[in-house]
């Protein structure tokens, strides 16, 4: 019998060390983990302030080209954004090269400069007053203006043939709000 109660004894024991040993061994893990996670720095907040900041100029972003794209008079192009009654935008630098859209109040040689009299034919914005019609469109082609793509606002960019690039760049029907040379980038 004590032999009997001896055993249950040691094996309380050694239950009891067991639980103590791991006790201890799960402290001390969780101890280190806790020491080698780095404290909240400043570079933290900063970063956050840096995402907010950045939030806050796109939101303002959406909203300028927002009340640009309500405007039927801004040509909305990758490079800029602009009335071209009003301004045209700076030149853009590809490379060595510089391309200018003419600018406002532009006499006929600049015009056709710009539009590229030298070559077979020359890219141009046209511009219309409201909401593109079919039957301007159509107009277009059948005139043997050849329409490459459509950019905000109401407006083609158009591919016309150098014996035809005189007459749209004149616009003498003012059934355009605005005609101009587009270069490609």
């Amino acid at each position: 019998m004590i032999t009997t109660q001896f055993r249950r004894g040691a094996i309380y024991l050694l239950a009891l060390i067991v639980s103590i040993t791991s006790l201890i061994i799960f402290a001390t893990i969780h101890s280190q983990a806790n020491q080698t996670q780095p404290p909240a720095t400043d570079d933290s907040e900063q970063i956050a302030q840096r995402n907010r900041k950045a939030e806050k100029e796109r939101q303002q972003r959406i909203s300028e080209l927002d009340a640009k794209m309500k405007n039927p008079g801004m040509l909305l192009l990758r490079a800029a954004e602009f009335d071209p009654l009003k301004t045209a935008p700076a030149a853009l630098s590809i490379g060595n090269q510089q391309l200018q859209m003419t600018a406002p109040g532009a006499t006929k040689n600049q015009l056709e400069l710009a539009a590229g009299q030298t070559s077979e034919s020359a890219y141009l914005i046209v511009q219309f007053p409201d909401r593109i019609l079919p039957e301007q469109t159509e107009s277009l082609r059948v005139r043997g203006y050849e329409i490459k793509g459509y950019v905000a606002n109401n407006a083609y960019i158009v591919k016309a043939p150098r014996t035809r690039q005189a007459q749209l760049m004149a616009n003498k029907s003012r059934e355009f709000r605005w005609v101009g040379a587009y270069g490609a980038g």
